[in-house]
């Protein structure tokens, strides 16, 4: 709604979903993975995975996701932290070759961006 309010552009549209119900040309995921709370981690990783699946099948030049480094300073027992080692491989084997991964130090994060 606050979106909405602030951005007057018709070629602007804003939803919400649990998954991607359009074809994009890019698509950024920004923090969307970090909150664990109290579930299973390998549950959420197999859930992070399949939902960079359905966002890539949906993406039709890029798509750039980020996530909480598994080395980062502090962290939270309600945080995902990840692997991104894991997610490169990932990425690599299931979306597409083009594949960067940048360390996000000193920030405790790090970022995939994956091209058609």
């Amino acid at each position: 709604e606050q979106a909405k309010a602030r951005i007057d552009d018709a070629r602007a549209t804003f939803q919400r979903h649990l998954i991607a119900t359009e074809r994009a040309d890019y698509t950024f995921v920004s923090g969307t993975y970090n909150m664990l709370m109290d579930a299973d981690r390998d549950e959420w990783t197999d859930y992070v995975k399949a939902s960079l699946a359905q966002l890539w099948s949906k993406t039709t030049k890029a798509l750039g996701f980020n996530m909480l480094r598994l080395d980062a300073p502090e962290k939270y027992p309600t945080l995902y932290y990840a692997d991104g080692e894991e997610f490169l491989e990932f990425c690599r084997n299931h979306l597409g070759a083009d594949v960067e991964y940048s360390n996000d130090s000193p920030l405790p994060d790090w970022t995939i961006f994956i091209r058609r």
